[in-house]
């Protein structure tokens, strides 16, 4: 069950940045050209959003094409994040599943599962990620007519790593995010919001501040790229905050995958925003960065 492995730390970016996406305005290619300051070949810059099924870059052609064309791929964490992730680190952040449930909520959440694909939970209680668990929730819940086993970013990864056998390179240090998620919120507090979305026929907070059928239908959404942080949102400054210290330290290292050839980025949509987003970090490095608009087959 891919999507209950501990490696889905990078979950982190559903649940800190996205639920505020809301607040963002003016629809947006979620693509963009990285050219300039003496690049031999262009790069590009892919927001995603982790919910979505991994079925929709079979729908973007051209997107798949720029995958396929490019030397190498940077994303926030890839295959091999799990195994880097300290052990006693993990100890904290993945508990036992029937530690964190009460015995009803146990059954409640595994009976979830137990109804798709992923089934039941009981055989993975001793090495599941709850981050992994509520991603998997929110994708059965929008895919409830096709349920899939693997996200868009997931699938990406996959595509580039495993098909196309080009390197990967991973921008975030697992640990460094596993301590931001437990600052956000303890195993208890994620396994709480797990039963309450599952409990919940209505969308969540992350699915209503998403406009996850914009995005899946045209690869657009709403972006704010040369605003600054609002400071009369604490929750909203704090987030954005620390996606901003995350940028921070991998456009260092963005910059030099895209001077060994074309790169493909792939990122959570809530890097790309604000003044401390990718954009508007990589421009005022001298990089210019144009939209590219998709268009969807079928």
């Amino acid at each position: 069950m891919q999507m209950f492995s501990m490696k889905k730390w990078a979950l982190f970016a559903v649940i800190c940045l996205f639920s505020f996406g809301a607040l963002c305005q003016g629809n947006q290619s979620v693509l963009w050209k990285i050219s300039g300051k003496n690049l031999t070949k262009p790069s590009y810059l892919f927001g995603t959003i982790h919910i979505v099924s991994y079925k929709y870059l079979d729908y973007f052609p051209q997107l798949k094409q720029i995958i396929e064309n490019a030397d190498r791929g940077c994303f926030e964490g890839t295959s091999d994040s799990e195994r880097k992730i300290d052990p006693n680190l993990a100890k904290v952040s993945f508990p036992p599943l029937d530690s964190v449930f009460t015995t009803e909520e146990y059954a409640l959440v595994d009976s979830f599962f137990s109804k798709t694909p992923y089934g039941s939970i009981k055989e993975h209680n001793h090495d599941a990620s709850l981050l992994g668990m509520l991603q998997a929730a929110h994708l059965i819940k929008e895919n409830s007519d096709d349920v899939p086993q693997m996200s868009l970013d997931e699938k990406i990864i996959e595509y580039m790593q495993e098909d196309l056998k080009k390197p990967v390179f991973q921008l975030d240090d697992p640990n460094i995010v596993m301590k931001q998620v437990l600052s956000y919120g303890s195993p208890s507090s994620i396994a709480t919001e797990l039963v309450n979305y599952i409990k919940d026929s209505r969308t969540s907070n992350i699915d209503s501040a998403l406009n996850v059928r914009l995005y899946q239908s045209s690869l657009t959404h709403k972006l704010r790229i040369n605003e600054k942080i609002p400071s009369d949102n604490a929750d909203l400054l704090m987030v954005f905050k620390d996606a901003g210290k995350r940028n921070s330290l991998w456009v260092p290292e963005i910059i030099d995958q895209m001077q060994k050839g074309s790169c493909f980025i792939a990122v959570g949509m809530g890097h790309l925003q604000y003044t401390t987003g990718l954009i508007a970090l990589l421009k005022k490095k001298g990089y210019k960065l144009t939209p590219v608009k998709l268009d969807r087959v079928q």
